[in-house]
């Protein structure tokens, strides 16, 4: 189940970065990372993980 705070998160990066065709995401705990992740998955989008860099790749569906 995806946190309703990744959740919040994702829907309002989407809002500020959507019209974007990809936009990168950090944060430094690997856990809330991946909750993240799994939130822009619920809404639609895909996602790359780098876990090196402790980083999203987030491409937006067309029309977010």
């Amino acid at each position: 189940m995806v946190s309703e705070l990744a959740t919040r998160f994702a829907e309002v990066s989407l809002k500020l970065y959507g019209h974007e065709q990809s936009f990168d995401i950090g944060l430094d705990n690997d856990q809330e990372l991946e909750a993240v992740a799994q939130a822009f998955e619920s809404l639609g989008c895909q996602v790359e993980r780098n876990e090196l860099r402790h980083s999203l790749t987030v491409i937006c569906p067309q029309g977010k």
